[in-house]
């Protein structure tokens, strides 16, 4: 059986909005999390960050489709390409 959620947040940037996609994630989990942000471990010990920027970046193609999912701080974290950051905890089943 698949874990249930206790925590979902979303954050979708405003029309225009030019903000960094790694500070973006780091900020979401943080605020989930509850803590302040340098309190995480660095992203890049979870992924590549400069290819994440790259494929969804300040520039990024609002239409392309793309979605980038991976684990970071013990968070099911999901990068679409229109910038918006979506963060999910699964509860531990006992």
């Amino acid at each position: 059986m698949p874990d249930k959620l206790a925590t979902e947040y979303r954050r979708v940037p405003d029309p225009g909005e030019e903000t960094d996609v790694t500070n973006a994630v780091v900020a979401s989990v943080a605020a989930v999390a509850g803590v302040e942000p340098m309190a995480l471990p660095p992203l890049q010990r979870s992924l590549d960050t400069d290819a994440l920027a790259a494929i969804v970046g300040s520039d990024r193609d609002r239409d392309a489709g793309v979605t980038v999912r991976f684990t970071y701080a013990g968070y099911h974290v999901t990068v679409e390409g229109d910038g918006s950051v979506g963060i999910r905890e699964p509860t531990r089943s006992n």
